[in-house]
């Protein structure tokens, strides 16, 4: 999980649909530069906020979700596809669009999939094919 804190360096954790051990600190850097990106882009669109708390404590609540979830190997598994797609049709909601759900499980999620795999294998340089 991201947390606003300073984790130990050596603290492993892993990314289940790779399979590979990431340093926590590496997580934590990551969701930290993901929160300070959404909270300044929602304050100049939207005005100011406690969008990086907001946004860490969702982070937390779905990596928790999302580990209770199974993956195929390196893939993630139709119940990994088809919460994503509620969590973002629930985002949808207001829009109508009754097509997001088939979408990101069909489309959008195997593209994401694939390039989170090229950049992991690119940053550790491993294999993740």
């Amino acid at each position: 999980m991201v947390s606003c804190s300073t984790p130990s360096r050596d603290s492993p954790s892993r990314v289940s649909s790779a399979s590979i051990a990431l340093p926590l600190s590496v997580i934590n850097a990551l969701g930290k530069h993901l929160a300070r990106t959404t909270s300044n882009n929602l304050a100049e669109f939207v005005g100011p906020g406690t969008y990086a708390k907001d946004f860490i404590t969702t982070l937390n609540t779905r990596f928790a979700d999302y580990s209770e979830l199974e993956f195929n190997g390196r893939n993630p598994s139709y119940g990994v596809l088809r919460y994503l797609g509620e969590r973002v049709s629930r985002a949808m909601e207001a829009t109508d669009s009754k097509w997001v759900l088939e979408q990101v499980m069909d489309v959008e999620a195997p593209e994401a999939v694939k390039m989170i795999k090229k950049v992991v294998g690119e940053v550790l340089g491993v294999q993740t094919a």
